[in-house]
């Protein structure tokens, strides 16, 4: 997921900011309401009253510090206990049944990385994020090196192309060209499309290595004020994130859940006959570190609509720009932590109403996904709160923290390759979180609907 490079700290903007975010956790609980509907045993505005009295911006403010006061990418051992602790605020407020439910699954994790210009001239890539004084948090060791997710170790040299975004179209364009990607090293800039696509279309006409940077153009000054002055991106700032190219879930697993007897692929397995992940190396860079790269492709003038920001004459090359990828990474199958609390229902326990947010984070996640994480526990607080006087939902409500969404929505898929039949069954609705709060802008949301007929018992 797109990760922001931190949150403005103007105080206006922080006012605004916990005004929505109060905001957005009364518009979730008072859909949650709606949708379970208190049961009829008398005293129903009553419960409701208390349940929307519950949340606070300052409880919420302490949530989301207390969760994003560490990076936690997923499998780490402070990914770990951000679990333990929202397990245990679950049964904390109330709730009757909170468990962490586990997997084991396929990550990949930094080892090393070098990008380097070596030819017409030399340029070493400095591949990491200034600190900036205003944030103690941009300089923290803690934080794991810029890097994509699933990318496969390689050493490459190869003339350098200039992609656009990497869409079909942008390559079908090097295609009319008469441009042969083989052996070339690719670089494109992030947005349109999801990144592992990019990926997925350089390796397939023959690219042994992709380049992916945020263009100002998309995310950087060419839009506004650079962090802290403003929410853009600076010329160090690095947008992490998975290259998958499956569907989503365990890569070693496709299909099924990847519990501890499960069977598995191997990872070069998933990488070369499975195409579920790249056979390439891939890394992210700063618009800093492409500049000098970009600007030493010099033959045929990308169109008006491939050129970027950066002050430079974008070409599509090849070359005469030579790069050198030296990209080692950890693959590895670690262990990633759901937690699932549940309420049962009293009327129709045998419906679910589902309420997700991940909770895994390439560093802090203070917007993706603590702000989701943060409102789904708040709403839960409340409901724990109105349980604990006697109150009990109609249709049963299930709370989810999932964890390696980042990598490739693992968790929930996991979760669903294993209760798939429970969920077709009883699945009545569910609500998904993930940044929930993200500057200033307005409320939005998304839906996909599928009905089917359900009789509701008598009563």
């Amino acid at each position: 997921m797109y990760e922001p490079v931190s949150n403005d700290n103007s105080g206006s903007n922080k006012k605004r900011r916990l005004i929505i975010s109060l905001l957005l956790i009364l518009v979730i609980l008072i859909i949650i309401i709606i949708i379970v509907a208190v049961t009829a045993s008398g005293g129903s505005s009553n419960y409701e009253d208390i349940f929307l009295s519950v949340p606070s911006p300052e409880n919420a403010r302490e949530t989301s510090k207390h969760l994003s006061s560490a990076p936690h990418i997923a499998g780490s051992y402070e990914d770990y206990d951000t679990a333990v602790w929202v397990r245990d605020q679950f049964l904390e407020y109330g709730i009757p049944d909170a468990q962490i439910q586990t997997y084991e699954v396929m990550l990949s994790y930094p080892v090393q990385r070098r990008v380097a210009l070596v030819y017409p001239s030399s340029y070493e890539c400095v591949l990491k994020e200034e600190a900036i004084p205003e944030d103690e948090t941009s300089g923290d060791p803690r934080a794991i090196d810029t890097f994509n997710g699933y990318s496969d170790s390689g050493d490459v040299e190869g003339e350098l192309v200039y992609a656009n975004y990497g869409r079909i179209e942008d390559f079908e364009e090097l295609d009319n060209m008469g441009l042969n990607l083989t052996g070339k090293i690719v670089i494109v800039r992030y947005g349109k499309i999801f990144r592992g696509n990019k990926v997925q279309l350089a390796a397939q006409r023959g690219a042994i290595g992709v380049l992916i940077y945020s263009d100002p153009a998309d995310d950087g000054f060419a839009r506004g004020p650079v962090y802290p002055e403003g929410p853009y991106r600076t010329n160090t700032s690095v947008q992490r994130g998975s290259v998958s190219y499956a569907l989503g879930g365990d890569p070693i697993t496709p299909g099924y859940p990847s519990t501890p007897n499960a069977p598995r692929y191997t990872f070069q397995q998933a990488r070369n006959e499975m195409y579920q992940l790249p056979n390439i190396p891939v890394q992210p860079i700063s618009y800093g570190d492409a500049a000098p790269l970009l600007s030493s492709i010099e033959l045929n003038p990308a169109p008006a609509a491939w050129r970027g920001a950066l002050p430079l004459n974008y070409n599509i090359g090849p070359g005469p720009a030579r790069v050198q990828m030296n990209i080692t990474v950890n693959d590895t199958r670690t262990t990633i932590w759901n937690v699932i609390a549940r309420i049962k229902g009293s009327v129709e326990p045998d419906r679910l109403v589902l309420i997700g947010s991940h909770r895994d984070a390439w560093t802090f996640g203070n917007v993706d996904p603590i702000s989701g994480q943060t409102t789904m526990l708040e709403a839960a607080r409340g409901i724990g709160q109105i349980y604990k006087k006697g109150w009990r939902p109609r249709r049963s409500i299930m709370f989810c923290s999932w964890d390696a969404e980042e990598y490739n929505l693992i968790g929930s898929v996991e979760f669903v390759e294993q209760y798939e039949k429970l969920l077709i069954e009883q699945g009545v609705i569910y609500i998904n979180l993930d940044t929930a709060v993200f500057g200033t802008e307005s409320f939005s949301a998304v839906s996909y609907t599928h009905l089917r007929a359900h009789e509701t018992p008598e009563h």
